[in-house]
């Protein structure tokens, strides 16, 4: 009887012992189930957050043109509508194009503008008795309002303090390439503000010599339209393969053979939401 009853109780013990663990089990089962939860919820919370800032509305008249030379060849983009006023530090400008030349070949092209980073390269020397500058600056430049227009006046050589080598002279679009303030991502867009850019040619400094006069090399000078002469006189000017000009930072290095009639894509996307505020398929004209 003895013997009976220690081997039922130590059946009962063992039953004891089976029936904690599936408890253990389940509470740490439990434990993990909540923490991956609480994980998962953080993490699609972040990017819920993220897709849901909210980005700022942007209006656009933009035209692209290309008649085979420096003068009357543009891009430009004037806000006709904006809720609030945006930094360019907060923009990036996407253009992207194709085409297929007379011969059948498949031609692309386009760019991306980023704030702060020097797209424009060019030398050149304002008159004869100055020094040659390496210009560099960010385009497409910007003009009107939304920019400052109150920075020293460009010069190639001992600039006073603060000042930035690029600057120039007024902000009418065309007339000049202004000052550091006018760099794209150091100036707003607001109600009015147009942005800027043209081929190498223009006698406004520092793309040319005297504002109405042009240099001798440059887009559709001294040589066919639609495409660039180079050369340096020791004198004026000293324009380079290799170097890029407004049209070519904004459209790519291969813009020229853009036609009226071909299609270019304009993207502005807001840095900070990632999201695209303006999409237009710009026609080329004449």
């Amino acid at each position: 009887m003895y013997i009976a009853r220690a081997q039922k109780g130590k059946n009962i013990k063992s039953g004891n012992d089976w029936a904690v663990s599936p408890v253990v089990g389940v509470m740490l089962m439990l434990v993990v189930t909540i923490i991956i939860a609480a994980v998962v919820s953080g993490f699609s919370g972040g990017l819920i957050g993220g897709n849901n800032q909210k980005a700022p509305t942007l209006d656009m008249d933009i035209s692209i043109a290309n008649n085979g030379y420096w003068s009357g060849s543009h891009f430009s983009a004037k806000v006709i509508g904006v809720e609030s006023g945006i930094s360019t530090q907060n923009l990036k400008i996407v253009t992207l194009w194709s085409k297929t030349l007379s011969n059948g070949t498949q031609v692309t092209g386009g760019a991306t503008i980023l704030p702060g980073t020097t797209n424009t390269n060019l030398t050149y020397q304002p008159c004869t008795f100055m020094e040659y500058g390496v210009w560099q600056f960010n385009s497409p430049l910007g003009y009107g309002t939304g920019v400052n227009g109150t920075s020293w006046p460009w010069q190639p050589y001992d600039p006073p303090a603060g000042a930035t080598l690029g600057s120039s002279y007024n902000l009418a679009p065309g007339d000049s390439r202004g000052s550091a303030q006018q760099w794209f991502g150091n100036y707003n867009l607001v109600s009015g503000t147009t942005m800027y850019a043209e081929p190498f040619g223009q006698g406004e400094g520092p793309v040319g010599d005297q504002a109405g006069t042009a240099f001798p090399v440059g887009y559709g000078i001294n040589t066919a339209p639609y495409s660039y002469s180079y050369g340096g006189d020791g004198a004026t000017y000293n324009f380079q393969p290799g170097e890029t000009d407004e049209m070519m930072a904004v459209l790519g290095s291969n813009w020229n053979v853009l036609m009226p009639g071909d299609t270019v894509s304009v993207r502005v996307i807001h840095i900070p939401t990632g999201k695209t505020i303006l999409q237009k398929n710009v026609i080329v004209e004449g």
